[in-house]
């Protein structure tokens, strides 16, 4: 396994016992029917008393579903599992972004839930707190690593394999993903990450040696420039981790899945494919994933 790049058209907390027991009595969905659950058992630590009521605004357009959320202080995890005879272990949480300011949980939570449900992976989107009122960037931090032991925690009862549980990161939350997979012990990162358009300053401090096997996009035609992917890239090739780095002469900057017939929507197909050459699932071909659907802006 190694490290490839393609430039121009293109220590946790362990899970609570009660969360266990309830998490039992969920019902086993399909991919239409996600289910949503508690990131943390009972009261997120560091939300005692917080009293702020989470704000929803619509921005799609043309009759498409693109909602922020803000002042967000129970974080949750929506779980999309794909058909029984689909499901091929591997597991996504699915960090929107929103520049630390909002979550942006349609284009770059749900839709790509949906997308990815249907090629066997389950995927959990993660709503989590933000940097506002009695919240830090810590705090979104721990969220997500809360996030990824609530999954390896449900492996048997999904139907997944708990060394196979990525994070797959949009923009902000692209840089809350490339920090649950360099920042923690190695116990409590995800297994690989998939960074979208990531946000990663120059001030980032770096990979360990261990870091996980990443997957990189990004397109140029944007103020969040190139080198924020670039540098997390080069990093991870001078951990001799595999790494692959994809950059779009065109897409902007929150594209999610990418305008229908675009470069920049042929990612989840790279991502697939990728998945399958550094031996997470059997390897898949490109053409095994469905083209984008309606553009969703």
């Amino acid at each position: 396994m190694g490290s490839g790049i393609s430039v121009g058209g293109m220590s946790r907390s362990p899970l609570l016992l009660c969360l266990l027991s309830v998490a039992v009595l969920l019902p086993v969905a399909r991919a239409a029917d996600p289910i949503e659950i508690p990131v943390w058992s009972g009261v997120a630590p560091g939300s005692e008393g917080v009293t702020m009521k989470e704000t929803v605004q619509e921005r799609g357009k043309n009759g498409a579903v693109n909602r922020a959320l803000r002042r967000i202080s129970t974080p949750t995890l929506t779980v999309y599992l794909p058909e029984r005879s689909q499901a091929n272990g591997i597991s996504l949480v699915l960090a929107p972004g929103g520049g630390y300011e909002h979550v942006t949980i349609d284009i770059e939570g749900h839709a790509i839930a949906r997308r990815f449900a249907a090629q066997g992976i389950t995927c959990a989107v993660l709503k989590y707190r933000l940097p506002h009122g009695p919240f830090t960037k810590a705090t979104s931090l721990s969220d997500a690593l809360q996030a990824i032991s609530v999954v390896r925690a449900h492996a048997a009862e999904w139907n997944l394999d708990p060394a196979k549980v990525g994070m797959m990161g949009f923009s902000a939350g692209g840089n809350l993903a490339a920090l649950a997979g360099t920042k923690p012990a190695k116990a409590d990162r995800p297994s690989f990450l998939a960074l979208i358009y990531p946000v990663v300053e120059k001030d980032f401090g770096g990979v360990p040696a261990d870091v996980p096997p990443t997957f990189i996009i990004q397109a140029i035609d944007t103020s969040i420039g190139p080198d924020n992917s670039v540098r997390f890239y080069q990093w991870v090739v001078d951990a001799k981790v595999p790494v692959e780095l994809h950059l779009f002469t065109k897409g902007g900057h929150g594209f999610g899945l990418g305008r229908p017939g675009s470069s920049a929507a042929e990612w989840p197909q790279l991502f697939v494919k990728w998945l399958g050459e550094t031996g997470f699932i059997p390897g898949p071909s490109a053409a095994a994933v469905p083209a984008s659907g309606p553009a969703q802006y």
